[in-house]
């Protein structure tokens, strides 16, 4: 039965790939660089926005970060307003909030300056706005979303999430239920902003989680099949710097040009995986995280290296070009590479002080299985993985990969 339903998963991904051809993007475009987030001002002034929306990271807004931004608003006339974000993972109830806020002041455009929080909630509220107060929970899932968006422009204060390219906003459901996401070009922002100065206050374990978050985008959608050139000089190229760079990074975030290096990793994984989707990884993080409470980057972390060996023989081409591509030997078997990548992999976790189970309270058969089968639901038949797992698979997966306490 398993074997006729991975046929119709792939002939379901086969039509999708089809229906790409004909989806549009709406328009974005990139700044890069020390300062780069101050020529917002003129950005927005040139367009003849006024009273832009301003969602806020509370840990952004609490250093001043961006007050020399707001600074240079007010003094072209430019009223925002501000929205900062509650603690915890934002929700449905979050997300309405920021669009009460951005209705109240009859707001004409959208700004956030945070983590992948802040920018999931921002498009969330754009959401709710262009459909005039419909409940975002019906848009939950794939290409639902087919109204204009405001104007978006998001400036990352992590090298992780890649949001501030992707098409995705992922919100949490109410008690642990698990992440939904809501899937539709027209959530990609209209302006991304790497300015490498909002890292220098970045601590060190958030920075860990967010490159390695970066490091599934990557992976995750280089090993998804077919995958367009353009999805592979991404994603190879976003790995490259991370397991290069990554150690240095997570050591010092006072090295400006090195920040905006990690910056444009997470940037090009996070448009890798807008067009090659991600992997079960992140179907299991976010089932776990949804009901756990813990950072998304660490559960994809944890989890990584246990989703690539149970995709088997399967991910040996992909993760072997990756050796290849990274500098390893050729005199390998395809198998030796791609275990070779894999190590590789782990050694930058233990490095970066990953622990190699997941700590989780009562963790036992039926939580397994309930987490699985969320992952599944997620994943199957959406993602274009090398192996379709099945939830007894995921199930196996998770026993690994966690110890009770």
């Amino acid at each position: 039965m398993f074997f006729l339903y991975s046929a119709y998963a792939r002939s379901y991904q086969w039509i999708l790939r089809v229906l790409a051809r004909f989806v549009s993007y709406p328009e974005h475009r990139l700044l890069e660089g020390e300062g780069s987030s101050l020529r917002l001002v003129g950005e927005l002034s040139s367009r003849g926005y006024v009273r832009p929306l301003f969602v806020l990271s509370d840990s952004v807004h609490r250093s001043g970060a961006d007050a020399p931004l707001l600074d240079g608003l007010k003094e072209k006339g430019i009223e925002p307003t501000l929205y900062v974000l509650p603690s915890g993972e934002p929700g449905f109830d979050t997300a309405n909030a920021c669009y009460l806020e951005m209705k109240r002041a009859n707001c004409d455009a959208i700004v956030a300056i945070g983590g992948g929080s802040a920018m999931d909630v921002a498009k969330s509220a754009g959401v709710i706005f262009a459909y005039k107060g419909k409940d975002i929970a019906s848009f939950r899932g794939l290409l639902k979303v087919h109204r204009k968006l405001p104007f978006m422009a998001f400036v990352p204060t992590t090298a992780g999430t890649g949001s501030e390219i992707t098409p995705v906003a992922v919100l949490s459901l109410p008690h642990g239920e698990g992440k939904v996401a809501i899937m539709s070009p027209r959530l990609t922002p209209s302006l991304a902003v790497l300015d490498p100065v909002y890292l220098k206050s970045l601590p060190e374990r958030p920075a860990v989680y967010g490159i390695l978050d970066a490091l599934t985008h990557a992976l995750e959608s280089f090993l998804n099949r077919p995958k367009d050139s353009q999805v592979a000089r991404d994603a190879i190229a976003a790995t490259r710097t991370i397991l290069e760079k990554g150690r240095l990074f997570a050591q010092n975030r006072n090295d400006l040009s090195l920040n905006l290096e990690m910056l444009k990793a997470s940037y090009l994984a996070g448009r890798a995986f807008a067009r090659g989707y991600v992997g079960y990884s992140h179907a299991l993080s976010h089932a776990i995280g949804g009901r756990y409470h813990l950072p998304h980057g660490y559960l994809n972390a944890v989890l990584l290296p246990y989703v690539l060996r149970a995709y088997g023989s399967k991910a040996y081409p992909a993760l072997a070009r990756l050796e290849e591509a990274i500098g390893g030997s050729n005199d390998l078997s395809m198998a030796k590479k791609a275990e070779a990548f894999i190590a590789r992999v782990n050694s930058l976790e233990r490095d970066l002080h990953i622990d190699q189970k997941l700590p989780l309270p009562s963790f036992g058969e039926e939580a397994a299985s309930s987490l699985a089968h969320e992952a599944a639901k997620e994943a199957n038949p959406l993602y274009h993985v090398p192996k379709i797992l099945s939830e007894e698979e995921l199930a196996l997966i998770l026993k690994s990969a966690v110890t009770s306490v």
